[in-house]
């Protein structure tokens, strides 16, 4: 049972796909029990944006599910008509976003040219079916920016994915009508810190945990999972001197708007 709709959150992004069949029933009784009310599975490539319609089938009104090619999937042997198999999934019921897409100049091994491609079409799709958008941007830049301003129109709402940029960055996004979402960085990060605190708008701020799988962390209880919203969401609290249930009812309702449950 859920304490109060007061302390309710919604996690915008995971990869829970990644995750074997009982760590995955056990994490989410764990989410549960800390009042996480749904969570977005976010696909990565063609394969798992499919997979991740089983999942949702199999946790109805808790899982929902974001399609997508995410940068570092790209291979130069790749054309557009790959994004075919996505545009199927888009209306697929509970499928809530186009996620994870966008650029990626610094680990990714596609040409930033094809990259620019994919991510212009898979935005189209966005905007052709009108879905939100989650996007990725990792040492690009402005150039995500640029190229959604091109691309979509205020039919359709954007997200700037484990945000951790800077001011001029995150102004960048509000200015064109972007949400922010915030990420467990928030915990051991001064400078987002204070971006929090006296820069960024409540009422544009989306939790999310990114949870996959982390054995590179001895300790599998020290893995990042859902439940840790309760954590970041405490943090802006304490950060923008407001009490924790009003950042659960703020961020909840902006993730409602941003993804259909309103």
């Amino acid at each position: 049972m859920l304490e109060s709709n007061s302390k309710i959150l919604i996690d915008s992004h995971t990869h829970l796909d990644q995750y074997s069949k009982n760590d995955l029933s056990e994490l989410l009784s764990r989410a549960k029990s800390h009042n996480i009310e749904r969570i977005i599975v976010a696909g990565t490539n063609i394969h798992s944006s499919q997979q991740i319609m089983d999942m949702i089938n199999t946790y109805p009104n808790f899982l929902y599910a974001g399609v997508g090619i995410h940068p570092m999937e790209i291979q130069d042997s790749m054309n557009v008509n790959d994004l075919q198999d996505i545009e199927k999934l888009v209306n697929t019921p509970n499928v809530v976003c186009i996620s994870e897409i966008g650029l990626d100049y610094e680990v990714a091994k596609a040409t930033q040219d094809l990259q620019k491609t994919f991510f212009r079409n898979q935005l189209q799709i966005a905007q052709d079916h009108k879905k939100t958008v989650v996007f990725h941007n990792r040492g690009a830049g402005l150039d995500p920016i640029k190229i959604i301003e091109e691309e979509v129109n205020n039919g359709v709402n954007v997200v700037a994915h484990y945000f951790q940029g800077t001011k001029g960055y995150a102004y960048s996004c509000l200015d064109s009508g972007m949400y922010l979402s915030i990420s467990k960085t928030v915990l051991r990060l001064p400078e987002l810190q204070d971006l929090i605190r006296y820069e960024l708008p409540l009422d544009r701020i989306i939790l999310e945990t990114d949870s996959y799988p982390q054995p590179f962390k001895k300790n599998r209880m020290a893995w990042t999972e859902p439940w840790q919203l309760t954590l970041i969401a405490r943090k802006i609290a304490e950060l923008k001197d407001l009490e924790f249930e009003e950042v659960c009812r703020t961020t909840t309702a902006n993730s409602n708007f941003l993804f259909g449950w309103n």
